[in-house]
């Protein structure tokens, strides 16, 4: 087992290191009607520069919904998931020296992961910001105003960072930048160079299909250690519904795949074989989250010595119990109630 759990481990040793976007996430529960009126494209991310997302913001803030807000990304869920399970986990981030990132990095610090960037001076970009609608049928719709969240420098991951974490986690959204993509690039060669592992996510839907080439800039030359997707995603990427085909295609990427299936689940590989993992019953309300989550919960599980058909277990069992809450995770007691339920 590993010492994550354990309070002597060296206070620099992270079980996993991430890039990703910094988002402060405003999540508002609407009906189809509304996103049809506001022309949002249901059910995936959505760029959108700075004029958009002050008209939206206008419109939102007339029609007085209830908003939520968190700091959100898809790499910063996942690493809040491993510090709630008393994980060291760390984020390469950028944000804005803002009310906006200065409430971002302290809400990191507050859920326990480690941000590894200073706040930037911009004479025009703020921090990110994600407009994520909940319709009736627990689907996420996001748009995407990454404001100073795509502008990298090589000294956001240094060499030290490096030593100190056994994964590098990348979020599939950095193949947006060109800046991240180089970021990540490099960064995964030190990783593997020191006989670290490197992760993946796709993200989303949209990022296969519209920024492939981006992706495989970053999965380059050497396969990921562990890629995880959505159904959805894997058949896009590999461009067939047939999971066999698809797990066999997505083999030539990564040594080890994780595809979950939402209700039903996750499939996958590793080099322990093909598993199949079930999926718990639930009544989702809000799926906001619940990818990142798996992969947090993924990571830590196979951090601490299991199979990756535990693990994959452990992570189909935390996302069930997100998608009845409305928000992008648990509380820190809930998902170690869970935890400490499942190890027994």
């Amino acid at each position: 087992m590993n010492s994550f759990l354990n309070s002597s481990a060296k206070t620099t040793e992270f079980c996993a290191l991430a890039l990703g976007n910094a988002l402060l996430d405003h999540e508002y529960a609407v009906d189809e009607a509304l996103l049809q009126q506001l022309d949002i494209e249901k059910g995936v991310m959505t760029l959108i520069d700075a004029e958009r997302y002050h008209a939206l913001n206008a419109q939102l803030l007339k029609m007085q919904l209830h908003c939520r807000r968190a700091s959100g990304g898809s790499a910063a869920n996942s690493m809040i998931a491993i510090a709630q399970l008393n994980g060291k986990s760390a984020l390469a981030c950028s944000v804005a020296d803002d009310a906006t990132g200065q409430f971002y990095l302290k809400d990191l610090r507050d859920s326990g992961v480690t941000p590894l960037s200073q706040p930037k001076t911009h004479p025009s970009l703020v921090t990110g910001t994600c407009l994520v609608f909940i319709t009736p049928d627990a689907e996420r719709t996001m748009l995407t105003y990454l404001g100073i969240a795509d502008q990298w420098s090589i000294n956001d991951i240094q060499s030290e960072h490096i030593a100190n974490t056994q994964w590098l986690y990348i979020e599939g959204y950095s193949a947006t930048s060109a800046a991240a993509r180089a970021l990540a690039f490099n960064s995964r060669g030190s990783v593997q160079a020191q006989g670290k592992r490197v992760a993946m996510s796709f993200s989303d839907l949209s990022m296969v299909k519209y920024f492939r080439n981006g992706l495989e800039e970053m999965i380059a030359n050497t396969p990921l250690d562990l890629l995880f997707c959505n159904h959805h995603e894997a058949f896009e990427w590999t461009q067939t519904s047939d999971m066999s085909i698809c797990m066999e295609k997505l083999s030539s990427i990564a040594k080890e795949v994780v595809i979950t299936q939402g209700s039903k689940g996750c499939t996958g590989f590793s080099a322990e074989g093909s598993f199949q993992a079930a999926g718990y019953p639930t009544k989702a309300i809000d799926t906001n989250g619940a990818g990142d989550l798996f992969a947090g919960c993924y990571l830590f599980a196979r951090e601490q010595g299991f199979a990756a058909v535990k693990a994959a277990d452990f992570a189909n069992l935390a996302a069930a119990e997100l998608v009845k809450h409305y928000g992008p995770r648990l509380r820190k007691n809930q998902l170690q109630d869970i935890w400490q339920s499942w190890v027994k």
